[in-house]
């Protein structure tokens, strides 16, 4: 490299972590972290109405499919609404790179992983809730009503489709979950209805999203504990087992196993 290139780079360099450095400014200190310790609170939640925030990550979707909808329309509200009573703030929220999410799509980039939708809505969590514990329990909840619950539910004030059905998903994967629901509904995955399905989906997560970011916001204020649901069957009773606190001790694991471990025997653990 050469010395003008170096002294280019370690100028943008330094430049990076001043603006860090003042945005770390309207937070706490950040002091000696470890992976289990709150991070730095930069980002400090203000609360959001879901509906809006439904409405919103449905107008979003085009733009940049599930993840980067969901996690734009929970951020960014939570900005606007940050910055209307602290407008210091102002500079970083809107400064956000959203476009960084549009990798999600589709399980990342097509690979039919993770749901977009959740992960768009788990990034923002672990964005605005400084403790990690919390963070978790918090997520954990939100997938669960993902894998148990018959979506979409949102409707649309305008759209092509006056009805769409619904899909228990059984699971957090892209691949499953959308299986599950073309074949409920006959649709071709490239169709328009199929579309529409995932764009409905994102307004779904981002309002569960945002209800438990309420919630949370709300409990903390009035100091009161804030439970998040339980881990839910038949996860709860693998985990028991294939945990690391079981006698299998082979897994680390949350999702509902039965969604690929469709071939366990009824007496299967006696």
């Amino acid at each position: 490299m050469k010395r003008r290139e170096l002294l280019t780079a370690g100028a943008a360099l330094c430049g990076a972590f001043a603006a860090c450095a003042a945005a770390r400014q309207t937070g706490r200190a950040a002091g000696d972290q470890t992976p289990d310790q709150p991070a730095p609170y930069m980002w400090p939640y203000e609360e959001v109405d879901p509906d809006e925030a439904a409405d919103y990550a449905y107008a979003l979707y085009p733009e940049g499919r599930c993840m980067y909808s969901a996690f734009r329309a929970v951020v960014e509200l939570a900005g606007r609404a940050r910055c209307a009573a602290h407008p210091e703030e102002k500079h970083y929220w809107e400064q956000f790179p959203y476009h960084m999410m549009f990798y999600g799509r589709v399980g990342v980039h097509n690979f039919g992983s993770l749901c977009g939708v959740l992960n768009g809505c788990a990034a923002a969590i672990s964005l605005l809730v400084p403790d990690h514990k919390t963070a978790a329990a918090m997520t954990s909840e939100l997938f669960g009503f993902y894998e148990s619950t018959p979506l979409p539910i949102y409707t649309p004030k305008e759209s092509p489709f006056t009805e769409m059905e619904q899909s228990v998903a059984d699971s957090v994967l892209c691949h499953v979950s959308l299986c599950r629901w073309t074949a409920a509904s006959g649709a071709e995955v490239e169709s328009p209805r199929r579309g529409e399905r995932c764009t409905r989906l994102s307004a779904d997560g981002v309002r569960k999203t945002v209800e438990l970011l309420n919630r949370w916001r709300r409990s903390r204020d009035s100091e009161q504990a804030c439970a998040f649901a339980a881990l839910g069957e038949p996860a709860a009773s693998c985990v028991e087992c294939h945990s690391g606190d079981g006698p299998r001790k082979d897994v680390r694991v949350k999702m509902n196993c039965s969604a690929c471990h469709d071939d366990i025997s009824d007496d299967h653990g006696k």
